[in-house]
């Protein structure tokens, strides 16, 4: 008490040495700092207001020179209006708003924004979600979401998502701002992305080609890791199991002082493999998998500007076994992963009115195949003799990217930025062994605030080393009908040039012969969203009703082919125009402390040029949550609900494009979750896929059962798990 009774009086003498120069602390009702919370100040006398954030302490500093009227907001606290005269030093605590439901974003913002205030409709999965699900990778946090689908390739152990009818190369996904790369058969693998050292995930439906460039026509998905907490040490441990044979473990640290900041992980997840008919089998129908994930970051905190580096590295092996012949040996394949994610920022504000962020980032990327001959008797195992069975890829990408914004008044605002990326590709299966390309770009958008109304237009410039790339404008719209009501719109343009693996890859395995081709032509679409939010209620009730519509087009297509004469054999090829149509509707309600419920519809829509008939084929969905709360929250029962619809695919085979349909399919969960030892020990068990979905098998648009590749891999089917994790949270005041 003493030690905080000198600390406020040596700078309230500080402050009246700098004359006019004022010092604002804001600290939330748990005496920690709030990082950008936001100030507003107006002069008792009139004129505009100016605008200021804090920084990673809470601490915000500027010049007054006569008494101002003085708003502090910040997501999740109730807000605080104060008088504050010229200079000294002024500290406010934010009180906990039990309802808050917003979210701060940093996705394609021009400066850390809330949820509410962003002009374009994010969404945003945090902790709280992530914990009620006990979600472990990508796939099972998003695998409940409205106009998402996911799909799973159990010989490669993948999942991939479609978003609004779009998917595989057509959705961005992002680090802390940095593309993923490593897509196989055209999807990044949502396996691949473990969920132990990430704080919160942002998505944004629609393209976003004018802020992040290609590959971004169906959406932007953006995890953001954790960070370390200021004058804070936080250490966990914890522990998964599942019961079709999954074992996972997981520690972490992150502490900081008042200038540095560091995080350190890793993960070790192993899946033994399953088969739902036999599984005795050496052979499975889902591949054993082992990953192990690390993170090691460091950050440093100036006055005005933070630094930061962080390191991800991630290795994966898979095993595809056979069978044991007659000669009592068996063939076994190996998939060897090695990604390497590397990023250097810095952050911060120039002057008052400006935001300056900097990003860099190099990635290495690797997948190695070997074939071993294993004798059943001795157990040792050699490499295969044929050169065929064993190949090597390695890819690399080099990135850099940076706005700067500006608030020039309370109604004008501007972002400008530049966007650079560069990939190689080299192999044996890489056409010429080597291949790269180039992606350079910069934009611009302008921000008009005028009432009720955001007008912001956006155009990006680009080169591309082997495509032209077209101008790439966008317009979005925000509209405060009333406090409670809010719409959004917006059109955008998207553009796409093929990716190396779909130009110059030969993906070639027992289950798979996808063809590169190096005369596809470049995608381009353009896309119209709109989106209505209305929220009632405060303190102890909330409601929230959510609508909206989406529509793309999209030109050359780049879609997977049959090419024959072997069912696996395909290639990629533009096939005409391609249109996704759809809309949801959702509601949530929250009483608190004991009930939330969500619970949404939606429907899309495609059609391909490529198609006979010219009606768009729909694809329904209704999803469902409810969470319970009791013991002052220590005690959560979260149970998860979505019907699939029937799923229309378009595919290519030796009589031209068929449509097919993977038919209706329900998924539940259910987690019960416990805070023990004031907080410091929680406890997860539950169960997954509570209605045994397993395969299912493809219907033509006939109804009959489709021929060839008729089975899709949904799910090992019911499982139950358990999770514990044990945390330390200290102050190092």
């Amino acid at each position: 008490m003493k030690i905080r009774f000198f600390t406020a009086t040596l700078l309230l003498f500080l402050g009246m040495a700098m004359g006019q120069n004022t010092l604002v602390e804001v600290r939330s009702d748990k005496g920690e700092g709030v990082e950008y919370a936001h100030i507003q100040t107006k002069a008792l006398s009139g004129g505009s207001a100016v605008f200021y954030t804090t920084d990673q302490k809470g601490i915000a500093r500027f010049n007054c020179t006569e008494a101002l009227e003085l708003t502090i907001s910040f997501i999740g606290f109730l807000s605080v209006k104060d008088t504050i005269y010229r200079g000294g030093v002024y500290s406010f605590i934010l009180k906990t708003d039990p309802i808050g439901l917003s979210e701060v974003v940093v996705t394609a913002q021009y400066a850390p924004e809330s949820e509410k205030n962003s002009i374009f409709k994010v969404k945003v999965l945090g902790q709280k979600q992530i914990e009620n699900r006990a979600a472990v990778n990508l796939s099972q946090l998003l695998e409940n979401q409205l106009n998402m689908r996911i799909a799973n390739d159990n010989a490669i152990g993948s999942s991939g998502i479609t978003m609004q009818g779009l998917g595989g190369e057509n959705v961005k996904i992002l680090i802390d701002g940095v593309p993923m790369i490593g897509r196989l058969d055209g999807t990044l693998d949502l396996n691949q992305v473990n969920l132990a050292n990430i704080d919160r995930v942002e998505i944004i439906e629609g393209p976003l080609s004018v802020a992040y460039g290609s590959s971004a026509q169906g959406g932007v998905i953006n995890l953001i890791t954790k960070r370390p907490q200021s004058q804070r040490l936080f250490a966990s441990a914890d522990g998964y199991y599942e019961s079709v044979g999954v074992y996972n473990f997981n520690g972490s640290t992150r502490f900081s002082n008042k200038k540095n900041g560091y995080k350190l992980s890793a993960s070790r997840n192993f899946f033994q493999g399953y088969d739902p008919v036999d599984n005795s089998l050496r052979n499975k129908q889902w591949n054993q998998k082992e990953q192990v994930f690390g993170e090691l970051g460091y950050t440093h905190y100036g006055k005005r500007w933070e630094w930061s580096v962080n390191s991800l590295p991630l290795w994966e092996q898979i095993k595809d076994k056979g069978e044991v012949d007659a000669q009592n040996k068996a063939q076994d394949v190996y998939f060897d992963t090695r990604r390497w994610m590397n990023t250097a920022g810095m952050k911060g504000r120039m002057g008052e009115k400006r935001y300056l962020e900097v990003l860099a980032g190099y990635t290495y990327y690797d997948r190695i195949k070997n074939t071993y001959i294993k004798d059943m008797e001795t157990l040792d195992q050699v490499l295969s003799a044929n050169p065929s069975a064993h190949d090597t890829s390695e890819f690399t990408s080099w990135m850099s990217r940076a706005t700067m914004s500006e608030q020039i008044n309370t109604s004008w605002a501007y972002q400008v930025g530049y966007d650079l990326n560069y990939e190689t590709a080299e192999g044996e299966r890489i056409v010429n062994n080597y291949q790269s390309i180039a992606d350079y770009a910069v934009f611009a958008s302008a921000k008009w605030s005028v009432g009720k109304w955001q007008l912001q237009p956006a155009l990006r410039v680009a080169y591309n080393s082997k495509y032209d790339a077209p101008l790439v404008p966008a317009l979005n719209v925000k509209f405060n009908l009333t406090d409670a009501l809010m719409i959004r719109g917006g059109y955008a343009r998207g553009f796409r040039a093929p990716s190396l693996k779909e130009l110059y890859l030969d993906f070639v395995d027992v289950n798979h012969n996808v063809q590169g081709n190096d005369d596809l032509m470049a995608e381009d679409g353009h896309n119209l969203t709109l989106n209505a939010s209305w929220t009632k209620g405060k303190q102890q009730k909330m409601l929230k009703l959510e609508a909206g519509a989406f529509y793309n087009y999209i030109n050359n297509k780049i879609q997977l082919v049959y090419i024959g004469p072997n069912p696996i054999d395909f290639a990629n090829a533009n096939l005409g125009t391609f249109e996704s149509l759809g809309g949801k509707v959702s509601g949530s309600l929250a009483y608190h402390p004991h009930i939330e419920w969500q619970v949404g519809t939606a429907l899309t829509g495609i059609r391909s040029s490529e198609q006979t008939e010219s009606e768009f084929y729909f694809t329904p969905e209704l999803n469902s949550t409810i969470n319970y709360f009791a013991y002052n929250k220590s005690l959560t029962v979260a149970l998860f609900y979505k019907l699939n619809g029937a799923s229309p695919q378009f595919v290519g085979s030796d009589t031209g494009t068929e449509i097919r349909y993977l038919p209706v399919f329900h998924m539940m969960d259910l987690t019960v979750s416990k805070r023990l030892l004031q907080g410091s020990l929680f406890l997860s068990v539950g169960g997954r896929n509570l209605m045994n979905v397993t395969n299912i098998g493809f219907e033509n648009s006939n109804g009959g059962v489709h021929s060839a590749g008729g089975m899709s891999p949904v799910s090992w089917g019911r499982t139950f798990f358990v999770s514990l994790k044990y945390q330390l949270d200290k102050s190092l005041k």
